[in-house]
């Protein structure tokens, strides 16, 4: 499974033909109005690629997942680029902004 947690769809495009066959690519990140996804329909259709998209959360769906990373059922700390304390927060965000930045916490 490949999920993409960005909404820049220039930057995924390149990546979805590392998907395996019946392999899932998961869109989480918002694109913008207008972005466009670029794929082979040959890819998606003999690949047998399942391409899904993921919006919002519900309340539960927080509590759950912080319950699992607390449990250490799930392990974060592969997905996290940075970490950064709260007065470093212009820092992370300069950081975002000149495509530094993959997944970044603000610790507090």
């Amino acid at each position: 499974m490949l999920i993409f947690a960005l909404g820049d769809m220039e930057a995924v495009n390149p990546y979805l033909q590392h998907v395996r066959k019946g392999g899932v690519v998961n869109l989480f990140g918002g694109p913008p109005r207008g972005s466009k996804l670029t794929i082979d329909p040959r890819w998606l259709h003999y690949g047998q690629v399942r391409l899904t998209g993921t919006f919002a959360s519900s309340p539960g769906s927080f509590v759950e997942a912080l319950a699992l990373i607390a449990d250490g059922l799930i392990d974060v700390k592969p997905v996290i680029s940075h970490r950064f304390a709260l007065d470093e927060l212009p820092m992370a965000v300069e950081q975002y902004r000149q495509g530094k930045l993959l997944k970044g916490v603000v610790l507090m």
